[in-house]
């Protein structure tokens, strides 16, 4: 683990520091790197490991070419990837780690352009009570406004289950309301599940 933290920081390192070329070849060994961590982590490491986790989060993605049709696309698909391995490892062995990302790799992981990453990203929050309750803001501005209907849904289960510390505010009750109007069954389901919980524990909190 400790060897391919150190390949990681390197390889970053070197991306940031060298011409395009060199940015494109360290990003792409930092890429191919965390998947093989993320892959091996036991929970214990995996807390570890959250500094190296949260750099290749805040990786930028180069490219924009679909299908693939150069060097920078390839290298996007890479990060796309390592990010969508680190998300997954954290939601099954470290989900709490969430709650120190910043806001603005929060944002960046949630926008429409990756439904991968977004659903990767809304499920590690759906583990993660505290963290969905610190970012808020974030998760309630996804679940209003992505277009994929199982990123919102994952984002509902995630509200339903934010350690808030106080009764919901109005606008997460009315981004769950719109949900829970969708035409999609399965999202209407659970935004309605996620209104009862957080209507409970507000009560019981009373």
């Amino acid at each position: 683990m400790e060897a391919l933290r150190s390949e990681i920081d390197r390889e970053l390192r070197r991306a940031a520091s060298g011409d395009y070329n060199a940015k494109l070849d360290g990003l792409a060994s930092a890429a191919w790197a965390a998947q093989r961590l993320a892959r091996g982590l036991t929970p214990a490491q995996a807390k570890a490991a959250r500094a190296t986790l949260r750099q290749v989060l805040e990786m930028p993605l180069m490219g924009s070419c679909t299908p693939m049709c150069c060097n920078a696309s390839f290298v996007r698909a890479q990060t796309i990837a390592a990010k969508f391995a680190c998300l997954q490892a954290w939601g099954s062995r470290d989900p709490e780690a969430a709650e120190e990302l910043p806001a603005a790799v929060i944002d960046a992981l949630l926008v429409p352009y990756s439904r991968r990453l977004a659903l990767a990203a809304a499920e590690l929050f759906a583990r993660a009570p505290r963290a969905s309750a610190r970012h808020l803001p974030s998760l309630l501005r996804a679940l209003e406004e992505h277009p994929r209907w199982q990123v919102r849904d994952a984002l509902a289960r995630a509200l339903g289950r934010a350690a808030l510390g106080g009764p919901p505010s109005q606008r997460l009750l009315r981004a769950l309301d719109q949900a829970a109007a969708d035409d999609e069954p399965q999202l209407q389901r659970t935004a309605t599940k996620a209104l009862a919980a957080l209507a409970a524990r507000a009560k019981k909190g009373a």
